[in-house]
């Protein structure tokens, strides 16, 4: 038991292209395809689409960055629920991270990214651990900022967390 945290990217496919000629989206076609669902839907209407989500990061008891995801995306509210994530919170938490690991201020950790006690949720030192998850986030979250476009709109982020 514990604190396992999941960070997903969800991609929205639309049926069609949303262009002038609004032709069939190939991707979608594919998809649909490779899932086994043609049979489940009416091409006729236009307006299906589909999501594809992927678990692009995980933790465990990285407590301090699920501090952060519940007090920033969620008010507060802790209840194991989907949080949705802005990409400017991505990068504010990127941020974070870039400037904890350049100095492994613990004052400064306790200020900008404070750990978080609970049941099962790991230790609240500020220590080698600590920073490891740091690292460990802000090499994500570049990677992730660097590969999906900002403006592309289709893609949304979701935190998760179970103990």
């Amino acid at each position: 038991m514990g604190l396992d945290m999941y960070l997903y990217a969800e991609k929205y496919i639309p049926f069609r292209e949303w262009d002038e000629d609004q032709k069939n989206n190939e991707k979608f076609d594919k998809l649909i395809e490779l899932a086994d669902l043609n049979e489940l839907i009416d091409k006729k209407t236009g307006s299906i689409s589909l999501y594809v989500k992927l678990e692009i990061g995980y933790w465990r008891k990285a407590n301090a960055i699920h501090k952060y995801f519940v007090d920033k995306c969620a008010s507060g509210k802790d209840e194991c629920q989907e949080i949705y994530v802005d990409r400017e919170e991505l990068v504010k938490l990127k941020d974070i991270c870039g400037q904890l690991i350049l100095t492994k201020d613990v004052e400064q950790a306790k200020e900008l990214l404070p750990p978080q006690s609970g049941f099962f949720f790991g230790g609240t030192e500020i220590d080698a651990l600590y920073f490891n998850d740091v690292e460990y986030t802000y090499d994500l979250l570049n990677k992730i900022l660097e590969k999906i476009p900002e403006d592309d709109y289709y893609y949304e982020f979701i935190y998760r967390a179970s103990w």
